[in-house]
């Protein structure tokens, strides 16, 4: 803080007032830290492994959230789509044997052993149908397309909030995992690095 006297306020003619931007010539350097808000703060990772094909966005922009912000490619993308539409067809023929056993058990034709081992072949591969489809929707691809055995090679990743990029931490061509902070995204302006121009 700097306490100024009346003496000094006098002296140098000065009066109250609002704030206003000026611009200096000196540049300052500083050291500091941009606290987010609650809820604020984001780090970009990925849901399948990959290879950065795109950067489309900078530190210190503006993103809103869904805002594109990486390109990824890889087997891993392909495998995990081929793994959906096998299992959605699994398990619609698993679910119309277990739907059909059902109507035959009420009506006293099939056993309850027939009954009980559709239902849990359909429950089983039912879990693991929702599993990979909740990863594609993560990727942000049409499911019902990846269903019918459309696949893309490629996916966006998209920021979770809205804010500013404050850091980016991969390269065109590097392979990512899960467990990788790809970027953040934190709700406060981003300054340039340690200097700022006033």
């Amino acid at each position: 803080m700097i306490e100024i006297t009346k003496a000094q306020f006098a002296t140098e003619s000065m009066t109250l007032g609002e704030p206003s931007m000026s611009k200096f010539e000196d540049v300052v350097y500083f050291t500091g830290k941009i606290f987010p808000s609650v809820n604020g703060q984001a780090f970009v990772s990925i849901p399948v492994p990959g290879i950065i094909n795109n950067i489309k966005c900078k530190p210190g922009q503006y993103i809103s959230k869904g805002g594109p912000m990486f390109e990824i490619s890889g087997p891993e993308i392909i495998e995990t789509q081929r793994a959906l539409a096998e299992s959605f067809a699994i398990n619609e023929r698993l679910k119309s044997e277990y739907l059909r056993t059902k109507e035959l058990y009420e009506q006293n034709i099939s056993t309850e052993k027939e009954f009980i081992q559709a239902k849990s072949s359909h429950l089983a591969k039912n879990a693991k149908y929702n599993a990979l489809k909740m990863k594609v929707e993560d990727m942000g691809l049409e499911v019902e397309k990846v269903q019918s055995g459309i696949f893309s090679q490629s996916f966006v990743v998209r920021s979770p909030i809205s804010g500013y990029v404050s850091g980016v931490g991969v390269s065109i061509g590097q392979y990512v995992d899960q467990l990788t902070n790809i970027a953040e995204v934190i709700d406060r302006p981003v300054l340039p690095a340690q200097a700022f121009i006033v």
